[in-house]
């Protein structure tokens, strides 16, 4: 089978390789009892409208400007406001960072392949950082 990308996958390819999901609560997802409090500003969950210039809001701001271009531009628009939601929800804290169109090299039948993925957080391991070992929690993909 010649080499395909993830969204290309037919549900019979997928049923051939024994690739399926699960679905499972957010605890149980990331492996936790309690989700750490997200600190976002309280302005985003009561107000529709972008904040005046100056009104001490400025950094919420960004939201509105990355989501409008997200809606009426191209793929990297839609990155952008990807990862600027990943960083406004903290997921590049500790030893986590967001990574675009990242090269992730996968063993797959025996031999290497590479993805490239519009998205990802990685974790980098700070004893295999020779080795190059990385974590990768999340990857996302889109279509044209």
């Amino acid at each position: 089978m010649p080499a395909k990308y993830g969204h290309q996958w037919t549900e019979c390819e997928l049923l051939t390789f024994n690739v399926s999901t699960t679905s499972a609560d957010i605890n149980t997802f990331f492996g936790v009892k309690e989700l750490p409090a997200i600190q976002i500003s309280p302005w985003f969950l009561s107000d529709e409208m972008k904040p005046k210039p100056l009104s001490g809001l400025n950094k919420d701001r960004f939201f509105f400007d990355y989501l409008f271009c997200a809606l009426t531009e191209d793929k990297a628009a839609v990155n952008n406001f990807a990862q600027f939601i990943l960083r406004l929800l903290d997921y590049d804290s500790e030893d986590r960072i967001i990574r675009s169109r990242m090269v992730l090299n996968f063993t797959m039948c025996g031999k290497t392949v590479r993805a490239k993925p519009d998205i990802s957080v990685i974790s980098e391991d700070r004893e295999g950082r020779k080795e190059g070992r990385k974590e990768v929690y999340y990857m996302a993909w889109s279509k044209i």
